[in-house]
């Protein structure tokens, strides 16, 4: 946590924290996929296929950022 004022380092952070929700959501949907049946509710359906969507929606979004921000870090020679 010692250079989290970069861009580049808040956006890393933001991806890892994506993925963690993403992968949260796996066990699971391994288990729904397992067994052809939701067996843990209505409000854990809910909440695992938010996670799911908001895991991969935002990891997308973060790896678009990053690829711009280094995109203009390289194009107009920006200190990173």
């Amino acid at each position: 946590f010692e250079k989290l004022t970069t861009v580049t380092n808040i956006l890393l952070l933001n991806l890892i924290l994506s993925s963690m929700i993403f992968m949260s959501s796996l066990p699971f949907m391994a288990v729904y996929m397992q067994l052809s049946n939701w067996i843990f509710g209505t409000v854990i359906c809910k909440i695992v296929g938010g996670m799911y969507y908001l895991g991969i929606y935002s990891s997308v979004l973060f790896l678009t950022l990053l690829t711009f921000d280094r995109h203009l870090a390289v194009v107009y020679s920006l200190s990173a």
